[in-house]
């Protein structure tokens, strides 16, 4: 019960910010368009020679492991700092102890 309204709420606010963002006209400026569209004609020329799709599999594999790592290691973080608090405050040497 405490899940769904924590869900629910989550949604709602989700729902709120597509909605805000959304009405926010969004274009790629012309020089940006054309600086990709440039770039992408050299990579097209390394095709033959370099594995393209490869590379962006490789590419995409290496982001999707570096955002589940880091977002372990915050994970762990943020339960050290909240839930294993008192484990070091119980395991302090008597000079260490906060009082």
């Amino acid at each position: 019960m405490i899940v769904d309204l924590f869900i629910g709420i989550i949604s709602l606010l989700a729902k709120l910010l597509h909605g805000i963002l959304s009405t926010i006209p969004f274009a790629v400026p012309t020089q940006v368009q054309q600086s990709i569209t440039y770039f992408a004609q050299y990579a097209g020329y390394a095709g033959g020679i370099i594995d393209i799709p490869g590379v962006m599999g490789a590419f995409i594999f290496l982001i999707n492991f570096l955002i589940a790592y880091f977002s372990f290691k915050v994970l762990m973080w943020a339960y050290h700092m909240i839930f294993a608090r008192r484990v070091h405050e119980k395991q302090a040497l008597p000079v260490q102890q906060k009082t």
